[in-house]
């Protein structure tokens, strides 16, 4: 049977030459999470992206890691080019279930 296996220069190189998001796949498996609706977990991936960088496609990203957010609203408005209205409720989404704590 062939496996296929990513060298891990491509890893290295992946965000520059291949930008890609990687959402965590216990956002969709895991209670309470797999309740969240697609926006939250884009959101949450945008996050773990920024703080962790390529570390997310590595798998250093546990089950559960909490976030800071600051500027909240304006942070996941922007994220979203969405409105107050939908970004009020996907940073309620995500600490409701202890993925982001705010701090504004």
């Amino acid at each position: 049977m062939n496996t296929l296996t990513t060298p891990d220069y491509i890893l290295e190189n992946l965000d520059t030459e291949f930008p890609v998001l990687a959402i965590p796949k216990w956002l969709f498996d895991e209670q309470p999470y797999k309740d969240l609706s697609d926006d939250a977990r884009l959101v949450y991936a945008l996050l773990l992206k920024s703080y962790y960088g390529i570390g997310v496609l590595r798998g250093y990203a546990v089950i559960g890691t909490k976030l800071e957010l600051n500027n909240s609203l304006a942070t996941v408005q922007c994220m979203l080019a969405c409105r107050k209205r939908t970004a009020k409720k996907v940073v309620t989404e995500l600490a409701d279930v202890n993925l982001v704590s705010v701090v504004n």
